[in-house]
């Protein structure tokens, strides 16, 4: 669509069609709704000191027609209406489907919380943080997968077995499909817990014999060691024999002193009959299941009804081939049904015992038996292994950390003048300038003991880093300028001249350029959602600051072709200078407007805007074009020191790093590789893409750089504790890399 007048292409159709399918979480009225407001934005800075003037009355109506030019966020549909739509689609298909009249089951309300989250949601809501689930067997996938896109960014407990399931054709018949899609983050753990202390041993092994019966994955249980007797089989000539077996056992358990009895029937028809005969003999609880008080006495049950029950004994009745033939769900009923049993079972039956009771298991039958595994869970974030070089290297950088921070904040440092030192003559000038130590340091003052000359050197020896002046300030202070302490001067003669060239900062890092990352490290945390809307903006002379409830973004122009994006994290904190430049040597021409939906800074050759909706950075050319974009849906993250910065690097998008020599290029096509330079003076990382742009991160430390879509697409650095880096808008890459060398 164009600009009337100027005819200047606001949205075009590729842009549309990428939003909308990259913007997979937004709801179908969210996406109206965005799109209204970024074609607004777009408008309102087109005709914001053109020269093509609109009258004000043609400005309103255009803007009125740009509020709602993809509809007004309204879907007037029933999503209840939708639903029954597609069930009456489904049974036209020749499937089998129940359509809901006056009662709706878990899959029912799935579906409905799936399409009103597909369609009508636009504010989302965090309707939990974290989701115990207990019996999680009895939900089949198509729950679970709703539930994790409805409750997104949520942690879960879940707990179940899933040899109770018996509802075996929808339910979970084992963990794996559910590990894999909850189970993703570097914390998530998953275990079985083997141990039972219900059952006795004879019990049990009964129970677990059962099992293999079945031509699926099994986690059989291992009792605690407590035994009882042996669960009894009894066959009986006819139904009356039956019943009088069954009320003898009933009475015998009774006067042993077992409060809860429960009779197993196949199903509710066969356990009100069979309640009707018992009570003529025995107590038996209210048969009427709805209104049945679970407690002591003796109760006639379904199977199905027992699942999560337990009783002192079980009197498993008739369970016969007819009843319940050989198949995976009959199975796990009479499974359940054995393992409802505290210390007393047996099987009284007529006729032909069914084979699940009645046969040895077949050997090989079930496809998996889980053997007895601890807690297991996914690797953490490895501690990394040092060379004694590189622990050198990383103590050193420690060292001038620590020293910067005690020369800004600390306690005034102790000046030794020449007279002061034991041994040395007043006016003896073989030393120049001062000797400086640090308050606490017990080895100096034992050092000031001894001869200057010999004091001058063990200085430089146990405190100094190699090469570095003695004078700790002078090193350290280039971690803040990038070159010499103001006034800064040798400490000793002859070991470093006041005009020598100070050597440069070294990346600590452990790792090499280029080396590969282990998979696990690149698997992100689970988090709780990141908050990055921004609450308010403000300009400066050198920069414009927005602040989120996550932290404070700062934009800083460096050249027209160079654009600062920093974050740190808290409203409260502020940008830091690093090593390279943190403003503009020379002034040019930038402005930065503000409207109800972005934020937008503009150069000669490049614009920035800030949605205020999420937060994430955009770089446009000056004639609209997009070049690159943070991530809408989580542009970054901060952690213990770790950054995270995500792109939205295009599918076809060709990245690639740049190595020490001039012809060194590596390719971070769908790659994740380090970009630092462990072990080698400081420089900043440089990407490159194809598209015309490079990001160089201002990271003193590690810096990694993740492109492989299964793990995410962003750009980590390690030690800094904020998110730095340079966007360089080149037609090419030898453009890119000479405005990389001004930084």
């Amino acid at each position: 669509m164009r600009l009337e007048k100027t005819g200047t292409l606001l949205l075009d159709a590729e842009y549309i069609d990428n939003y909308c399918r990259e913007q997979s979480t937004l709801s179908m009225e969210g996406k109206m709704c965005m799109l209204n407001e970024i074609l607004l934005a777009k408008f309102e800075n087109e005709v914001s000191g053109k020269e093509v003037t609109f009258p004000a009355r043609e400005k309103k109506a255009l803007k009125r027609k740009y509020e709602k030019y993809f509809g007004d966020g309204k879907w007037r549909g029933s999503i209840f209406d939708l639903y029954l739509q597609f069930l009456e689609q489904q049974a036209e298909k020749g499937k089998a489907v129940e359509v809901p009249e006056n009662s709706f089951d878990v899959y029912d309300l799935a579906a409905l919380a799936y399409l009103y989250k597909r369609i009508k949601e636009n504010d989302p809501v965090r309707e939990a943080s974290h989701v115990v689930i207990d019996e999680a067997q009895d939900f089949g996938m198509m729950a679970y997968q709703v539930l994790h896109y409805c409750l997104r960014d949520c942690t879960y407990t879940i707990m179940g077995d899933t040899s109770q399931n018996i509802h075996f054709s929808y339910g979970l018949n084992d963990w794996e499909e559910l590990k894999k899609l909850i189970l993703t983050g570097t914390y998530d753990a998953f275990g079985v817990l083997r141990k039972s202390y219900r059952n006795t041993v004879e019990i049990s092994d009964f129970a677990n014999e059962i099992l293999r019966h079945g031509d699926f994955a099994i986690y059989p249980v291992e009792p605690v060691l407590r035994h009882g007797t042996t669960v009894q089989k009894e066959a009986f000539a006819d139904e009356a024999a039956l019943l009088a077996a069954g009320v003898q056992k009933i009475k015998a358990w009774q006067e042993q002193g077992y409060e809860t009895i429960a009779v197993v029937c196949r199903d509710e028809a066969e356990a009100a009959a069979t309640a009707r005969k018992l009570k003529k003999y025995v107590p038996v609880v209210e048969e009427d299941l709805e209104t049945a008080e679970f407690g002591e006495g003796v109760m006639v049950l379904p199977v199905a009804y027992t699942k999560g029950l337990e009783f002192d004994a079980v009197l498993l009745l008739d369970p016969t081939e007819e009843k319940y033939p050989e198949n995976d769900g009959q199975v796990k009923l009479l499974y359940v049904a054995a393992t409802r049993a505290l210390h007393e079972l047996a099987v009284l039956y007529t006729g032909k015992l069914t084979g699940i009771l009645a046969k040895k298991a077949p050997k090989g039958r079930h496809n998996q038996e889980f053997a007895m595994e601890t807690l297991t869970k996914a690797k953490e974030y490895e501690k990394v292994s040092l060379t004694q070089k590189e622990a050198r290297e990383e103590n050193r950088a420690i060292g001038i950390q620590e020293m910067d921070e005690r020369n800004s904040h600390g306690p005034k440092r102790i000046v030794i003048k020449p007279e002061q030192i034991p041994g040395r003559a007043p006016g003896n000038t073989s030393t120049t300038g001062t000797a400086v130590m640090p308050k606490s340091s017990t080895g100096m003052r034992k050092a000031a003991a001894e001869t200057g000359k010999e004091i001058a050197a063990k200085t430089m020896q146990q405190r100094a880093p190699e090469g570095v002046s003695a004078v700790f300030a002078g090193a350290a202070y280039r971690g803040k300028t990038g070159g010499k302490a103001p006034g800064s001067r040798p400490a000793t003669a002859g070991i470093q001249s006041e005009k020598a060239e100070q050597p440069e900062h070294m990346n600590t890092s452990p790792y090499a350029f280029g080396a590969i990352p282990e998979n696990e490290l690149l698997r992100m945390k689970g988090h709780s959602r990141i908050k990055c809307a921004v609450k308010w903006a403000k300009k400066g002379k050198a920069a414009v600051e927005m602040a989120s409830m996550y932290g404070i973004l700062r934009i800083t122009p460096i050249t027209p072709e160079v654009i600062r994006i920093s974050f740190v994290k808290g409203v409260t904190a502020k940008v830091q200078d690093t090593y390279w430049k943190p403003k503009a040597d020379t002034s040019f021409p930038w402005s930065a407007k503000e409207s109800k939906t972005a934020v937008l800074v503009e150069t000669e050759k490049l614009r920035v805007m800030v949605e205020k909706k999420d937060g994430a950075v955009q770089f446009f050319t000056p004639d609209h074009k997009l070049v690159l974009s943070e991530k809408r849906d989580e542009p970054r993250m901060i952690d213990g020191g770790m950054t995270w910065t995500f792109f939205d690097w295009s599918g076809s998008e060709k990245l690639k790093a740049k190595g020490i020599l001039s012809t060194e290029w590596l390719d971070l096509t769908a790659k994740a590789r380090y970009v630092s330079f462990g072990g080698k003076q400081a420089r900043m990382p440089l990407v490159v893409s194809n598209r015309g742009y490079g990001i160089a991160a201002a990271a003193s430390r590690t810096a990694l750089l993740c492109n492989v879509r299964t793990f995410g697409t962003y750009l980590h650095t390690a030690g800094d504790g904020q998110i730095d880096y340079y966007f360089i808008l080149g037609k090419d890459r030898d453009e890119i890399i000479k405005q990389y060398k001004e930084l």
